[in-house]
């Protein structure tokens, strides 16, 4: 599931009046969103809910899980934060002890706004700062393989960014195309033994969203990317638009 309508995404301009530029929150649209989307996968069998440390995927989680009764609590898995491309986030750096700039919130913080977060979860897989795409990619396939191994036969949500979600597809089904990926937009995958490791069966991306508001969306992130600006890479190692949050 990709994280519901951020707050830079529809006012560009908040990006200018906070102290975290790279952590957004998500809009109340957006946790109407997450709470519809909860409330159609209420009965789907999902055993566990894991998500991206960025705080609209955190809030997102809140509000979808709430529906769900087998799940009790929220895993923070690092590996699906998003790519940390330099050009996305310029003159950043991941969160150390002391540092005045981080990308995500720290757990406790997170504990307070999403009461469902279990922070006791060890991560799978770590990221760096600054990540290359070939970084990235190695990073959502080797997620995906460990959650696969670790949890054949359960029913997961992972709560995360566009970005990861079409590294996943595209490790399972290479060569394959891409779906639009708006935000609060819920991607099936399903893995099947019988047509082999890495197999899937099927790939549905579905949203609830109005056309208006996904147009809107898209002029939001167009206009957010100018806005985050900075940092350089070489043709080869520039990520696409499109892959972005």
């Amino acid at each position: 599931l990709r994280h519901t309508e951020r707050v830079d995404f529809r006012d560009p301009s908040w990006i200018g009046d906070t102290d975290s530029p790279y952590d957004p929150c998500i809009t109340e649209e957006g946790h109407k969103q997450a709470a519809r989307i909860g409330f159609k996968l209420a009965q789907t069998g999902i055993a566990r809910v894991l998500c991206s440390p960025f705080l609209c995927a955190a809030q997102t989680a809140q509000g979808v899980a709430h529906y769900l009764e087998d799940v009790y609590a929220i895993q923070i898995e690092t590996g699906l934060c998003e790519m940390l491309h330099p050009t996305w986030f310029p003159e950043a750096q991941l969160q150390v002890p002391g540092s005045e700039q981080t990308l995500w919130g720290p757990s406790d913080l997170l504990k307070e706004i999403c009461t469902y977060l279990d922070d006791s979860h060890e991560t799978l897989c770590t990221p760096v700062f600054p990540e290359s795409i070939a970084q990235f990619r190695q990073r959502c396939r080797m997620l995906l393989e460990q959650l696969v191994k670790m949890h054949r036969g359960e029913s997961l949500l992972l709560v995360t960014h566009a970005s990861v979600i079409e590294e996943m597809i595209k490790a399972l089904i290479p060569g394959a195309t891409v779906p639009d990926l708006p935000e609060g937009s819920l991607t099936t995958l399903v893995c099947s033994t019988a047509s082999g490791e890495g197999g899937v069966a099927v790939v549905d991306s579905a949203c609830d969203r109005t056309e208006e508001a996904q147009v809107r969306s898209r002029k939001s992130r167009a206009s957010f990317r100018r806005r985050r600006g900075g940092g350089r890479c070489t043709a080869g190692d520039r990520p696409r638009a499109r892959s972005y949050a």
